[in-house]
């Protein structure tokens, strides 16, 4: 029997259909590109697995309504720069 453990971030790559390892830096990097490409923080979707606690879900909700808004903020003020989170 084979077990593989996954020990870092994933991504999905549509056209193998298989999740792949990515850097950190590199994940940062994607969710500051969406971020930065919103035109507006509403446009921000976030899903939280029916599985997870209510806890759990009651703090990732949190971050949507009130981190989102502020670091898209932060990104806008920032536009001659690209946001990096690190």
């Amino acid at each position: 029997m084979i077990v593989q453990v996954v020990l870092g971030v994933m991504k999905y790559n549509k056209q193998t259909d298989h999740y792949e390892a990515i850097d950190c830096q590199d994940a940062y990097q994607l969710i500051a590109d969406k971020l930065n490409s919103l035109s507006s923080f509403n446009e921000a979707e976030f899903y939280t697995s029916g599985r997870a606690s209510n806890e759990a879900s009651f703090l990732y909700q949190l971050f949507g309504r009130i981190l989102v808004p502020i670091i898209f903020l932060i990104a806008k003020i920032c536009v001659t720069k690209p946001v990096v989170w690190r």
